[in-house]
Parts: C-alpha cells; structure tokens; sequence
C-alpha cells in the first residue's frame, strides 16, 4: 500500500495515523474517535477521502 503524505501539511492525518492501532475500518473510526476526545480534532471536521 502506498503511504499516505503526513505531517505539519496534513495536520488531521497526522492526528489520526498517531491513534491508528490496528487497520481497518474499525481501527480507522477509533482513531478519529480518539483525536477528536484528545482534542487533536474539532468535532465536524472534514475528512480527507
């Protein structure tokens, strides 16, 4: 799979790849879970697709 470019250019994919425990789906939906309790995330905000 090709990585994905992160860091200060792509602060909510840096958020989410930090909390990313296992992949998937599910590992996927807690990671944003979790960045937006840290804070690292506003509620609502938009995705990358």
């Amino acid at each position: 799979m090709p990585s994905v470019p992160s860091g200060p250019s792509f602060p909510v994919l840096s958020a989410i790849e930090e909390r990313l425990d296992h992949p998937g789906a599910r590992g996927l939906a807690h990671a944003v879970v979790r960045a937006v309790r840290d804070g690292a995330l506003a509620p609502g905000t938009r995705l990358p697709p």
